[in-house]
């Protein structure tokens, strides 16, 4: 259930398209290999733990630009309408998981994966310079980029903690 997986970029376009442009709502959907899983998970009263609402590898660059656009030289979104996504995007998981399977007990949810860099002055992930040099881009020497850190900076971590405590009292009991 990693960002790559769940986020819906055909539904986003549409989400925004239909209301005025509104670019803080991006959409989410679960794949053959969750609905899998969760079912089995249902099925046999197993409970789960979620992984991962914030990954810098695992999310794709789109959610990081102006009009989820894929384009190389697109232009990042502003640090408020990051927030916004990020906010957004976390409460639409724990909405879809709630309303598709309430059965599943959700017992943990890892929620920031690989947000340090030891090899960093501050310990964090580097900011990425572009929408293209974040994760595995062929030389490895972005590897260690992240387009969260660009886009909000560490304070991303604190907030996907604050929205996930919030989600989860609002749809889990």
């Amino acid at each position: 259930m990693k960002p790559e997986a769940m986020l819906d970029y055909d539904a986003t376009i549409k989400y925004m398209e239909e209301n005025n442009g509104d670019e803080t709502h991006p959409q989410v959907h679960l794949s053959p290999e969750a609905i899998a899983t969760l079912d089995f998970a249902r099925d046999k009263g197993i409970p789960i733990r979620g992984h991962v609402l914030v990954w810098h590898s695992q999310t794709p660059n789109w959610l990081f630009t102006k009009g989820y656009s894929k384009a190389a030289d697109a232009e990042f979104v502003s640090k408020d309408v990051m927030l916004q996504r990020l906010e957004n995007y976390i409460d639409a998981v724990f909405k879809i998981l709630d309303e598709q399977y309430p059965d599943v007990k959700f017992y943990a949810f890892d929620v920031v994966n690989e947000a340090v860099n030891p090899s960093s002055p501050d310990g964090l992930r580097f900011p990425a310079k572009s929408a293209t040099t974040s994760g595995d881009d062929g030389n490895n020497e972005n590897a260690n980029n992240s387009m969260w850190m660009t886009t909000i900076g560490a304070e991303h971590i604190e907030k996907a903690f604050e929205y996930a405590r919030a989600a989860s009292k609002k749809y889990t009991s």
